[in-house]
């Protein structure tokens, strides 16, 4: 039986391939969802295209309504939102790009794994080390020990009714 990380890592390297390609091609890319479906093959995700044109911002919450979806219908065992950022790695000063990988699995396994790159001038990209810290746990519906997902009652607003 694999492990949360080690179905996390194989949606990482079924997607890497192509992101490097379309990277030397583009020097970019647009943020995209993928998931790994129970039978473990990798599976796009897409939205329509004028959702692309309202932002980064407004292109990831779709991306994790549709995955959240997805998961609590029980069609994926991982997902993840893949986007290009810029960022500042650990012990350097310096912003740089990268790609990041918003990674979230059922079994409570929640990761953000981000590859920082460069492209030099004759479009030859680095990829540098990678580093990680902890995901936010968007995708899969919280459970509890016995397996069932927790039934959320809707916030009661504090606001009185106005005369």
């Amino acid at each position: 039986m694999k492990t949360a990380q080690a179905d996390v890592e194989t949606l990482i390297g079924c997607l890497f391939p192509k992101l490097k390609k379309t990277l030397k091609l583009n020097q970019g890319f647009e943020t995209f969802g993928a998931i790994l479906d129970e039978a473990g093959k990798q599976k796009l995700v897409s939205i329509p295209d004028g959702d692309l044109k309202k932002g980064t911002d407004h292109v990831i919450r779709i991306l994790e309504e549709n995955l959240a979806r997805l998961a609590s219908d029980g069609k994926c065992k991982a997902a993840a939102i893949v986007s290009d950022i810029i960022t500042i790695p650990p012990g350097k000063r310096k912003k740089q790009d990268a790609i990041s990988f918003a990674l979230d699995h059922r079994d409570n396994y929640s990761i953000i794994v981000i590859f920082p790159y460069s492209i030099d001038k004759s479009g030859e990209l680095k990829i540098e080390e990678l580093f990680a810290i902890d995901g936010e746990k968007k995708i899969f519906p919280k459970k509890i020990a016995a397996g069932k997902k927790l039934k959320s009652s809707p916030k009661k607003s504090s606001k009185k009714p106005s005369k």
